[in-house]
């Protein structure tokens, strides 16, 4: 932490904005995601984040209908940085 005490003002307002969009755009992608969904998508996405269209996930008795693609922002979010903030 000693590291700090030899920054100048203008190197901790750099900081303060880098973190301060950081937040924001995490918040924008709650709302607005354009980015996740091509990612995610069944055919170009990458392996890990794609879904199994083939796979049926049960829910009350009948397939759920994924769709193709989904956004990732809410689960960051959530599943990250709410409980490493805990």
């Amino acid at each position: 932490m000693m590291r700090f005490a030899s920054w100048n003002e203008r190197q901790f307002h750099r900081l303060r904005w880098g973190l301060t969009m950081g937040w924001l755009l995490l918040i924008g992608s709650l709302v607005y995601d354009p980015i996740s969904p091509h990612l995610t998508h069944a055919e170009s996405g990458i392996p890990g984040l794609r879904l199994d269209l083939d796979r049926c996930i049960p829910v009350q008795g009948q397939c759920l209908d994924l769709g193709s693609e989904y956004g990732l922002g809410a689960p960051i979010f959530w599943g990250l940085v709410v409980p490493s903030a805990i």
